[in-house]
């Protein structure tokens, strides 16, 4: 039977492929590359699997606009900053077409391609409502975190058990789902990604009031009813206090600084 695990390179996929591959298990490890995730999730993508796959004869297999073309329409086969650039939009929590176009079709398709009839998803026990589908285009879904009760903390001890360093969270950098902190963390650590961001954001506004429509359906930052550029103007009048100490972050950035 020709399975896959679909790698999202977060703690959740890290944990599940490991557990997975200590048991005997002996399959494809698929990373579907939008190409806006965090510098650090390619980095540990990089050491993932040189560290730990390769000594166990195993790869990963990245699928991306790229060097997989034939797996997305032609109107999506350029990374998605290039496509919010050309088509003035940015992802938006109502419509997830990010997520849709650049992760589930791809991933689908190239299951269907290979001759993939069982997938394994990293959904931690802690979110085990995200787990519903059982079968997915003739694919059967399993969620083996969900299933052995292993949770987001859990995952992270699987992991340093293995020797390896906790992966940051993955997610793409323009993600309309991150949190204020996360953004703030974009904003403070890696200001040039933050600075395509705002750009990103004020031209999709931009285009949707030419469009006579309400510009702030079309924001990254929808979800705290402000846009990105006002943000980062709280930010910037923001007063650094003496005395206060920085800021903390769960993950710092890799050395590498790729």
């Amino acid at each position: 039977m020709s399975e896959m695990i679909s790698f999202g390179a977060g703690v959740n996929s890290v944990a599940m492929t490991i557990l997975l591959v200590n048991e005997g298990w002996r399959g494809h490890i698929v990373f579907a590359d939008p190409g806006a995730e965090h510098p650090d999730t390619y980095c540990y993508l990089t050491y993932f699997e040189r560290e730990w796959l390769t000594p166990r004869g195993l790869s990963l297999t990245r699928l991306s606009p790229e060097a997989t073309p034939d797996l997305y329409p032609p109107s999506y086969r350029l990374d998605i900053i290039s496509k919010c650039r050309t088509k003035r939009i940015v992802p938006i929590m109502m419509n997830r077409w990010c997520t849709t176009e650049y992760k589930r079709k791809p991933l689908t398709k190239w299951a269907k391609q290979n001759g993939i009839v069982l997938q394994y998803i990293g959904i931690a026990a802690d979110e085990a409502h995200r787990a519903r589908r059982s079968e997915f285009e003739g694919i059967e879904l399993e969620y083996p975190l969900v299933d052995r009760g292993i949770g987001r903390d859990g995952c992270k001890q699987i992991i340093r058990e293995a020797g390896l360093s906790v992966p940051p969270k993955s997610g793409c950098w323009i993600c309309p789902f991150q949190r204020l902190s996360e953004w703030r963390e974009l904003y403070d650590l890696r200001p040039d990604l933050f600075q395509v961001a705002l750009e990103l954001d004020n031209a999709a506004m931009d285009a949707m009031r030419e469009k006579r429509l309400n510009p702030f359906e079309g924001q990254l930052t929808q979800k705290f009813h402000k846009p990105l550029a006002a943000i980062a103007e709280m930010w910037e009048r923001q007063i650094d206090l003496p005395g206060m100490p920085d800021p903390e972050y769960e993950y710092q950035m890799c050395e590498c600084r790729l």
